[in-house]
């Protein structure tokens, strides 16, 4: 205990914590939180703001403290952009033992189908996602010169790779891997380069690309990527997706099925992207695709999935705990 309050008020003199917030006994509290199955009476929390918990640390701490009081309020920080998806097996988890849940995006009511398996029914609560805010005021109108597509530069965002195993709504690596060597034929005659994603879990997928073809250094998609690349191609919803979406560039969307959107996000990803089924790769015609600047400046998938009323989720989220 010793070695840790030593270590939570150097932690503590470094971040310049305000001296009212306590820091070094609070951080206590949420250790023991960690470290004891069921919190005693000295832990006197009254909110508990958590991140994702599909994140089973996180759902133990929430279950442990509504089952301790239902007086504890626990508010659900999203990850990411969650009421893209139509999946209750993320749902369920992310909603139980939650009192209200917060996300980017229009606010989107809990199906009846997910409530029958909530023990409470948490308060969905929206906000808008500064990042994809700041990105839309200032990189929706770049310029954009038409380039014969054998001199334009493509970028293609992987997901990472799993390494734990299939997943519910994941390819294995195998087979991820298989779709890579496809998807790479079809590209080979073009200015490619791939992005990784920044916190992967191995080093296989580097492995695999780097032998024919340029690895992006940036480890997150930002103003420089916009600049120097033409035509990003995606296979998945990300946040990296997001972001390429709320400029005014070109996106190549291929259709994995690996998780199941709302049909709204779906029409709408159709809306913004040149959409191919993955079904379709082997006749594949790079050159007869149509970049429509229309769909480049559609910002309906933005709108609905990333953006609300100009709050800021930080500003929403003060307002949340003023309020509870």
């Amino acid at each position: 205990k010793k070695n840790l309050l030593n270590l939570f008020n150097d932690i503590e003199t470094r971040l310049k914590f305000p001296t009212k917030l306590n820091g070094k006994k609070n951080l206590l509290k949420f250790i023991k939180l960690y470290t004891s199955r069921y919190p005693s009476k000295e832990n006197n929390i009254d909110i508990l703001v958590t991140g994702s918990l599909i994140n089973t640390n996180n759902r133990i701490i929430a279950y442990n403290l509504k089952n301790k009081t239902t007086q504890i309020k626990v508010i659900n920080i999203a990850h990411g952009h969650n009421w893209i998806w139509d999946e209750a097996y993320n749902e369920v988890p992310e909603y139980e033992y939650v009192d209200y849940y917060l996300s980017y995006g229009k606010p989107r009511p809990i199906s009846l189908k997910i409530k029958k398996n909530l023990i409470y029914a948490p308060k969905v609560v929206a906000s808008s996602c500064d990042i994809i805010k700041n990105i839309k005021e200032n990189y929706s109108n770049l310029n954009i010169k038409e380039k014969n597509f054998i001199n334009s530069k493509f970028l293609y965002v992987s997901r990472e790779y799993q390494i734990n195993g299939v997943l519910p709504h994941m390819f294995s690596d195998k087979v991820y891997n298989l779709w890579h060597k496809i998807l790479l034929e079809k590209f080979k005659k073009y200015d490619l380069t791939i992005k990784l994603h920044p916190k992967a879990k191995t080093s296989i997928d580097k492995e695999f690309f780097a032998k024919k073809y340029k690895i992006e250094n940036e480890p997150y998609i930002n103003e420089k990527i916009f600049k120097k690349y033409d035509i990003f191609i995606f296979d998945t919803i990300t946040s990296a997706f997001t972001k390429v979406a709320a400029t005014n560039k070109p996106i190549i969307f291929f259709n994995l099925n690996e998780r199941k959107c709302t049909k709204k996000a779906l029409k709408l990803i159709k809306k913004r992207t040149i959409f191919i089924e993955m079904k379709d790769i082997n006749n594949l015609k790079i050159l007869e695709k149509n970049f429509k600047f229309r769909k480049n400046l559609n910002n309906e998938f933005i709108n609905m999935f990333s953006l609300y009323k100009e709050e800021k989720r930080q500003d929403t989220l003060t307002n949340l705990i003023d309020k509870v």
